[in-house]
């Protein structure tokens, strides 16, 4: 799917009813200043946040969708509307830092050239470093007039109390597997196939996307691989790194807690304390997932030992 779609009718199946929910907040006159959208990684909440934005500075919306045709959804598509501003990390880091901010207050401030609206996307919003947090805050504790933010996050925890007090949290459920699976069916050989990545992708639909090259595909593979096997006891926490050489830390990392999650739902768990051992490895890997996320760089081959020599134990 194009990137250009997301500004318009790039809805994925699964959205359909929270983007109903969007919808009647902005008919019903009640859309906050400030909207945080919450939810698991990779199931499409930066992609339902950027068509909402489009559908906001639309200038002849139809059906509760952007027309994609008019001057400022030409505009968004060629990324120059001056009523829109995206905050991410940069190339070069995995911080979204506080000059950033500064901008993004700047650029709130300002009258709307086009329209009635601003938009601001942030995403992701816990990648915000503390100096930027706090510039954030003077901004939703004084909002500007006509400007609307939205903030998109994977793991809200993350993020300061204050922030989240501040923002409407709009939660995304998690998306149905024949849904996933309909939509997977469009771009696979089959259902078979789109089986196949979706358990690779442990259930994440824009990841199974991502799989349909082999590499990846392998890779992925390799990793669901090991992750049973420690389950299962086949293999030791010394070996499981190597088989996942072929992929960034912080995407195993994500993984292993998403793994583990699973297994905790549903109730699988074996041992006396597995159950407070289990929680205490999640927080412990959460933290290290976003010291990752936002530029630390630990010994992988120690982290991933630890990891799984702590996942085998819960197991």
């Amino acid at each position: 799917m194009s990137e250009a779609g997301t500004w318009n009718k790039g809805l994925l199946p699964w959205q359909q009813e929270p983007w109903s929910r969007l919808c009647h907040s902005l008919d019903g006159g009640g859309l906050p200043h400030a909207l945080l959208l919450v939810g698991a990684e990779h199931i499409g909440k930066l992609q339902l946040a950027r068509a909402f934005a489009g559908l906001l500075l639309c200038e002849a919306p139809a059906d509760h969708l952007a027309c994609g045709q008019c001057r400022t959804c030409n505009l968004l598509q060629a990324g120059s509307h001056a009523d829109f501003k995206e905050i991410a990390p940069l190339e070069d880091s995995r911080l979204i830092r506080v000059d950033q901010i500064r901008q993004l207050i700047d650029f709130a401030n300002k009258t709307a050239s086009l329209g009635q609206r601003k938009v601001i996307l942030l995403h992701p919003a816990e990648a915000m470093n503390v100096n930027a947090s706090n510039a954030l805050l003077k901004c939703l504790e004084e909002p500007a007039a006509n400007t609307h933010l939205l903030l998109v996050s994977h793991r809200p925890s993350a993020l300061a109390a204050t922030i989240r007090s501040r923002c409407q949290t709009f939660t995304l459920g998690a998306p149905e597997q024949e849904s996933i699976l309909g939509w997977l069916d469009q771009m696979s050989t089959g259902r078979e196939q789109s089986k196949s990545l979706l358990q690779a992708a442990q259930g994440r639909p824009q990841v199974a996307m991502g799989l349909l090259d082999e590499t990846r595909f392998k890779a992925r593979q390799a990793l669901q691989l090991g992750l049973d096997s420690l389950a299962n006891g086949t293999i030791s926490a010394l070996e499981f790194p190597q088989l996942v050489a072929d992929l960034e830390l912080d995407d195993v990392l994500a993984s292993i807690v998403y793994f583990l999650e699973s297994r905790v739902r549903e109730g699988s768990l074996s041992g006396r304390h597995a159950g407070r051992d289990s929680f205490a490895l999640l927080d412990d890997l959460g933290r290290l997932h976003r010291w990752v996320l936002r530029g630390a760089n630990p010994n992988r081959q120690l982290a991933l030992e630890d990891a799984a020599g702590r996942l085998a134990q819960v197991l």
